[in-house]
């Protein structure tokens, strides 16, 4: 597959999930409706890359940064590395680990056919349509926090890190005091009102502001959308 001048690997037969997340940011642009890739010269953090369709767009755009890309589910991670690739992006690293609120092993859920999915609690998505907890398969994966993961690379600052990581967007932001204070801005796929009131919580008292929100227009209650957060001056 083609487009805007990128080649995108992925498997035809696997769940409509994930040609969802290929609407949502080739076709609709959503999660990046105020990030100036093409400004971008440091680093960039994709934190879920999945199978790197968001990743492709950051380090299409941004040829002079360098991109941090993280994903723990080991069958996305395979088509992650497959696009970067295909495509011959330089300025991209990859980590198959998870981020997490405290380093060590982790385990991960994940459903092997539906790559977008995967988190340390599926159920905790409450999804209506996950009622059969057979096909959710359990793998040990390696978990580190932002704040070490920038002390072991000596990484000074960040311009935008992108979160959508199935209900653990929290638990990344416990992690990474230290990595907040140098970051620019931040672009959160939340999934439940009570993660949204948490992400408020810790991102104002780390001197951000709210400058966009988009809600699903599939999410009952509005619990589920994209915040973009900036720094305040």
């Amino acid at each position: 597959m083609e487009f805007v001048d990128l080649k995108i690997s992925t498997d035809l037969s696997s769940s409509p999930g994930i040609f969802n997340v290929f609407h949502d940011l080739y076709i609709n642009h959503e999660h990046r409706q105020i990030n100036s890739y093409k400004k971008c010269k440091s680093v960039l953090f994709d934190i879920g890359a999945n199978e790197g369709f968001y990743t492709l767009i950051m380090a299409q755009t941004s040829p002079n940064a360098t991109i941090y890309a993280f994903e723990p589910n080991p069958i996305a991670f395979n088509k992650l590395q497959e696009n970067i690739k295909l495509n011959n992006l330089k300025n991209v690293k990859l980590f198959n680990t998870a981020v997490t609120q405290t380093s060590g092993q982790v385990k991960l859920e994940y459903i092997p056919e539906i790559t977008p999915i995967s988190s340390v609690n599926i159920r905790a998505l409450n999804l209506a349509w996950l009622t059969d907890t057979n096909r959710i398969k359990k793998i040990n994966v390696t978990g580190i926090t932002l704040d070490d993961f920038l002390s072991q690379h000596q990484i000074p600052s960040i311009e935008i890190i992108k979160i959508d990581v199935e209900g653990s967007e929290v638990a990344v932001l416990k992690g990474a005091h230290q990595a907040l204070k140098i970051t620019q801005k931040l672009v959160i796929e939340y999934h439940s009102l009570e993660i949204k009131k948490d992400l408020f919580t810790i991102l104002n008292q780390q001197g951000f502001r709210q400058v966009l929100e988009e809600k699903l227009p599939s999410s009952s209650q509005n619990s589920t959308g994209d915040i973009y957060f900036e720094k305040l001056s």
